[in-house]
């Protein structure tokens, strides 16, 4: 599974450094790599066989910069999905990603094996740039609702005329005291 998500990462890799050319500001923006994986658990699988898979990760990473969330489907706007949640995790940058990756391929195959007989996951990368940092001071709970949407540009709109927009619209709604963490991201 992982393997394949190796030529993914080359083009996250490319497109991240490409693409902040297409950006006008007074610097590049910063995109950050995610990894997404809609996952559902095989026969006889379940949170709990996961639950030892994170450890594994977890034991793995040490201090590599990567953040991890598992999103659970309590609301959706589409029926009869078929998943049971979906992998969520983010690298600080694209050096860190790929030295993490490297290693886990090097040194710990035995996560993609556990992984595989618990889970069939889908995947998808993204290069993610922030438009909004996520508020200071928020519950410790680690619980939260994460909104996506799906969009396409106009004929005839780039990507910088759509991330203006949506700045645009991100600075009135923080005028509005509307402030929680908006970050848009580009399929890789």
């Amino acid at each position: 599974m992982k393997r394949l998500l190796l030529v993914t990462l080359t083009a996250a890799f490319t497109f991240s450094m490409n693409i902040s050319t297409t950006f006008a500001q007074d610097e590049p923006p910063q995109f950050r790599p995610v990894e997404l994986w809609v996952c559902s658990f095989k026969d006889r699988k379940d949170q709990d066989d996961m639950n030892n898979v994170y450890e594994m990760i977890a034991a793995a990473d040490g201090d590599v910069a990567y953040a991890a969330w598992q999103l659970n489907p309590y609301f959706t706007g589409s029926r009869g999905q078929n998943m049971d949640f979906i992998y969520l995790g983010a690298w600080a940058d694209n050096a860190t990603m790929g030295a993490n990756l490297e290693d886990a391929w090097q040194n710990h195959p035995e996560i993609d094996e556990a992984w595989e007989e618990v889970v069939d996951c889908q995947g998808l990368m993204f290069a993610s740039l922030r438009i909004q940092a996520n508020p200071e001071g928020g519950d410790d709970s680690g619980n939260f609702i994460l909104e996506v949407r799906d969009c396409n540009t106009g004929h005839g709109i780039g990507n910088a005329q759509a991330v203006a927009a949506i700045r645009k619209y991100n600075d009135y709604r923080v005028a509005n005291g509307f402030t929680v963490g908006t970050f848009v991201w580009f399929p890789v």
